[in-house]
């Protein structure tokens, strides 16, 4: 079950409008951060929200990522 929550994390991450941006270039802050469900109802879970903070993250720095999952399958703790 953690591997659904991990494919999920990562298709959110993966979603149309974020950047995801080599640690070599000279970004230092991601201003915006845009995801959506794109599995079509496949998969047996859906992110209900995603919040990122600071509102602008800073590289490097201290961010907090907070996920809501909705799920139809079972779990069991713990789930790593």
């Amino acid at each position: 079950m953690a591997r659904l929550v991990c494919l999920l994390v990562a298709l959110a991450a993966l979603s149309e409008g974020m950047v995801i941006i080599p640690w070599w270039r000279s970004a230092t802050e991601v201003k915006s951060i845009t995801w959506e469900n794109c599995d079509s109802g496949k998969l047996p879970g859906t992110i209900k929200s995603l919040s990122i903070s600071p509102d602008t993250v800073t590289i490097p720095g201290d961010v907090t990522v907070s996920l809501v999952l909705n799920t139809e399958v079972p779990l069991s703790a713990p789930v790593q």
